[in-house]
């Protein structure tokens, strides 16, 4: 019998940014770094996009020609709402950076920041949201697995325990 292991898909990302040359570097980078992107030249493109495909990731520029980055994000997690979402821009300010995490970025970054740390950032929120999702099946694999259902017990107390809690969920 051979080993097979499972290879994890490609974590996919959409970035939204207007400018054609850094959207390419970004676009290249993540490539490299192992993520399947796709891109975005505007807000209509992009949600055009995510109502066509359940991205992990989004990397959104704050100001696009016919939206705000906000108003793509906001879409995104309206959609998806475990998406891991990156606002980037060149104008940021600090009520901007609060009010993008509020809504439900992971981070917000200003340009020119470097393309490692935007990488690190996506796979620190893909992380997380797997860890979430693995914490939650075992909960509930614990809830299951613990029920007062699945005592086993055969002494006369025990018996007269059952009884009692059969009889009160009737």
């Amino acid at each position: 019998m051979t080993d097979r292991v499972l290879e994890r898909p490609r974590p996919s990302v959409l970035v939204v940014e207007d400018e054609p040359s850094l959207r390419q570097v970004i676009v290249e980078s993540l490539e490299a770094d192992g993520f399947a992107v796709a891109q975005a030249l505007d807000g209509a493109d992009a949600v055009a996009r995510l109502h066509g495909f359940a991205y992990d990731c989004l990397v959104v520029d704050l100001r696009l020609p016919d939206a705000n980055g906000m108003d793509v994000l906001e879409e995104a997690l309206t959609l998806f709402p475990t998406i891991r979402a990156v606002v980037i821009t060149g104008f940021g300010t600090v009520n901007e950076a609060v009010t993008a995490i509020k809504r439900g970025a992971i981070d917000f970054l200003i340009k020119p920041f470097q393309l490692t740390q935007l990488s690190r950032v996506l796979r620190a929120g893909i992380e997380q949201r797997q860890l979430r999702q693995e914490n939650a099946e075992l909960r509930a694999q614990l809830q299951s697995r613990f029920r007062f259902d699945n005592i086993i017990g055969c002494s006369t107390a025990m018996r007269g325990c059952f009884r009692r809690s059969s009889s009160s969920r009737r």
